[in-house]
């Protein structure tokens, strides 16, 4: 009876460990999405009506940080087009179109393929 209930922790244990693998990209890239999402509320303000229009830097400081949470964001889950927007935003507000470019390209939303003839 006894074999059965330290089999039975193991089980929980491996299965523990099994989802937390499956789950941990998915729950850090949502973690660093919300924290650029606070951090880019403080550092940005509304300039229009127009919301494809860039924005007026408040806190150049929490900008670049919640920049550096998206890119965590980007890196833990490479489909994750949400952040890539709001990267956007950050990048078209600083008017650092190259860079933006050179992040795309990195996290292969961007290839640029030559063909021959």
């Amino acid at each position: 009876m006894r074999n059965w209930h330290w089999c039975r922790i193991l089980v929980a244990l491996a299965l523990v460990l099994v989802l937390s693998a499956w789950l941990g990209p998915c729950a850090l890239s949502s973690y660093h999405l919300e924290a650029e999402g606070r951090a880019l509320d403080a550092a940005l303000e509304p300039v229009s009506l127009d919301w494809l229009a860039p924005e007026q830097i408040v806190d150049a400081e929490r900008l670049e940080a919640g920049a550096a949470h998206l890119r965590q964001a980007v890196r833990w889950n490479p489909r994750n087009v949400q952040a890539m927007r709001l990267l956007a935003r950050g990048y078209v507000t600083q008017r650092r179109h190259r860079d933006f470019k050179l992040d795309l390209e990195r996290f292969g939303f961007l290839t640029c393929k030559v063909r021959s003839f």
